[in-house]
């Protein structure tokens, strides 16, 4: 019964990464120093600073913040309001039918005899 990943193929594959690792040793040996062109931190240094202050621009001024808090207490508000109506409505619903019941009741108009 043969392992279902063989010797020979790793070892193939051993050798053949390390050929390929040897070469870029090699190439990085052969190429010399490497230098960073004139003024590159400086560059790098300007650019974080303007991707900084776009992103700080970028966020809500007050008015538009205070606009959308005074947006969400009235939708709250409203909200509220329409809750309590709603409520009021079913409970004069209830009371109403609770008066038909008393006034049956008074005069005897529900049939409890079968």
């Amino acid at each position: 019964m043969m392992a279902p990943f063989s010797t020979r193929a790793s070892a193939f594959t051993n050798k053949d990464a390390e050929r390929k690792a040897d070469d870029v040793l090699r190439a990085l040996e052969n190429s010399g120093p490497v230098t960073a062109p004139p003024f590159f931190a400086t560059r790098v240094n300007a650019r974080l600073r303007q991707e900084m202050s776009t992103a700080a621009t970028r966020r809500l001024s007050p008015a538009v913040r205070i606009s959308f808090a005074v947006a969400a207490v009235a939708l709250l508000i409203g909200l509220n309001v329409y809750s309590l109506v709603r409520s009021s409505d079913q409970t004069i619903a209830a009371s109403k039918e609770q008066e038909r019941e008393s006034f049956a009741e008074q005069y005897n108009l529900i049939n409890t005899q079968y």
